[in-house]
C-alpha cells in the first residue's frame, strides 16, 4: 500500500469553490466574446414557408426578402452594413420588403443620410417596400420618408399591388404603433375582401391593435428575436407587450405574422443562439379548412 505524502495538495472546499468560479468566469468571458464578437455579426438568409389563404396560383412561390432592424451607428459601422446591403441585393426573389429600424445611437440623423441611400442597390421584380421603425422617428422621420420616397421605396400609410397573370396580392405599409399612427382600415380601405393582403409593421404588437379590415400576413421586426436566447428560458428581455411575439411565423387572433431576427442590436452589442438574418419568404396557397364529415 503506497505511503501518504504529506506535500500532496488537498483539495479544500476553497480551492475548490476558487476553480469553479475560475472555470465559471472563464466560460462566461468565452460565452461573452463569442456574444459580442462572432455571432452578431453571423447574417445568415433564412428560408420561410408561409401559408397565405386564397393566394392566386399565379403568385404560388412568390419570394418576399425581408430586411429589418440594419440599425446602423455604433458598431454597426458602414462597412459592415454595406457587406449586408451587397449580400441581400444578390439574393434572388420578386419583391423586397424593409421593415425600420435603419439607424440607431448618436448621430442618427447624419446616419440616415447613409445608409438609406445606400439601399437604393436593392432592386426586385415586384419593387422594394418599405415602412419606418420607432429609431428612425428618434432620428428623423421626415428626413426618412424624403429619403425612401427618393428611391421609390416609401409604403408609409399606402400599399401597392403585386400582379402577375391574373392574380393580385397588396402590400401595405403602417406607421410605428410607438411613434405614429397604425390606421390598418384607411390603409387597406377598397381593397377587393377576396385579394390577400400583407401588411408591414414595424413593431409586432401592432398585431394586436383593434381593426377589421382582412390582413392575411403581417411583417414586422423589433424585436431581434431577443438578441439572446437561453436554453430552457427563451429571450429574457423583449421590447414588446406580447411575449409570444420573439422570431418567426406566429398565428394570433387577426392574422399571421412573422417576425424577422433582424441585422443590428440595441441596448447591447451581442448575439447569442439569436443569429441576425435575411428572412427569404415564399408564399404558398394555404388550402381551405374542411369541417368534420358527421358520417364519418
Amino acid at each position: 500500500m503506497p505511503a501518504h505524502s504529506d506535500s500532496a495538495p488537498r483539495l479544500t472546499r476553497r480551492r475548490f469553490l476558487g476553480a469553479t468560479l475560475g472555470s465559471g468566469l472563464a466560460v462566461t468571458g468565452l460565452v461573452a466574446t463569442y456574444a459580442a464578437f462572432i455571432e452578431r455579426f453571423r447574417f445568415e438568409l433564412n428560408h420561410y414557408r408561409v401559408p397565405i389563404r386564397d393566394l392566386p396560383g399565379s403568385l404560388e412561390g412568390l419570394r418576399l426578402l425581408h430586411v429589418s432592424d440594419i440599425h446602423h451607428g455604433p458598431l454597426m459601422s458602414r462597412g459592415v452594413v454595406a457587406g449586408v446591403i451587397e449580400r441581400a441585393a444578390a439574393v434572388p426573389c420578386d419583391a423586397i420588403v424593409l421593415t425600420g429600424d435603419y439607424v440607431h445611437g448618436e448621430d442618427s440623423k447624419r446616419a440616415l443620410e447613409w445608409v438609406i441611400p445606400a439601399l437604393r442597390t436593392l432592386r426586385a421584380p415586384h419593387g422594394v417596400h418599405a415602412v419606418l421603425g420607432n429609431q428612425d422617428h428618434y432620428a428623423d422621420a421626415t428626413r426618412a420618408k424624403e429619403l425612401l420616397s427618393d428611391l421609390g421605396f416609401a409604403r408609409i400609410h399606402t400599399r401597392a399591388a403585386i400582379e402577375r397573370d391574373d392574380g393580385r396580392l397588396w402590400i401595405g405599409g403602417t406607421g410605428d404603433l410607438w411613434e405614429d399612427q397604425v390606421a390598418i382600415d384607411r390603409l387597406l380601405a377598397g381593397v377587393p375582401d377576396a385579394e390577400p393582403r400583407i401588411v408591414l409593421a414595424h413593431n409586432p404588437d401592432t398585431a394586436d391593435v383593434p381593426w377589421r379590415s382582412r390582413v392575411d400576413l403581417m411583417l414586422s421586426g423589433h424585436t431581434h428575436g431577443g438578441q439572446i436566447h437561453l436554453p430552457l428560458i427563451g429571450a429574457p428581455v423583449l421590447p414588446v407587450e406580447n411575449k409570444r411575439y420573439v422570431n418567426g411565423l406566429i398565428d394570433t387572433p387577426r392574422t399571421r405574422l412573422f417576425i424577422s431576427k433582424g441585422i443590428g442590436w440595441t441596448v447591447a452589442p451581442v448575439r447569442f443562439n439569436c443569429t441576425p438574418e435575411l428572412a427569404l419568404l415564399e408564399l404558398t396557397r394555404e388550402e381551405a379548412r374542411r369541417d368534420p364529415d358527421p358520417a364519418a
